[in-house]
C-alpha cells in the first residue's frame, strides 16, 4: 500500500492514516535553557500535550479538571525519560 501523502519510511501507511505511519511524527523543540540542545527521544506524546505545557511555560497554571494533556517540561527538559500515560479519552464529562 503506497503512503496517502509524503513517506513515513519503513512504518505502515503515511499522513492522514491511522497506520503507525500516520500516527507517529517527528517533533521539534527549541528553548534554550529549558530543552537541552541534542536531546533526542522516543517518548509517546500528543497535540493534546502542547497546551498544558505552553501555559506552564509562561508561568501559568492550565485547570486540569478541563485539559486532557500533560506537562512535557520534564521529558523535554531531560528530567524524565517516559512521558506520563495518558488515560483513555471517551465518554462524557462536565467541564465545570
Amino acid at each position: 500500500m503506497a503512503p496517502a501523502a509524503g513517506s513515513a519510511g519503513p512504518l505502515r501507511g503515511g499522513k492522514f492514516t491511522t497506520y503507525e505511519g500516520g500516527i507517529r511524527v517527528p517533533a521539534l523543540a527549541h528553548l534554550p535553557g529549558a530543552v537541552p540542545a541534542g536531546r533526542v527521544t522516543a517518548a509517546v506524546a500528543s497535540l493534546l500535550d502542547v497546551l498544558p505545557t505552553a501555559v506552564r511555560l509562561a508561568g501559568g497554571t492550565p485547570r486540569a479538571q478541563l485539559l486532557d494533556g500533560r506537562d512535557l517540561r520534564p521529558l523535554l527538559s531531560g528530567r524524565s525519560e517516559v512521558s506520563p500515560p495518558h488515560r483513555l479519552l471517551g465518554g462524557t464529562r462536565a467541564l465545570s
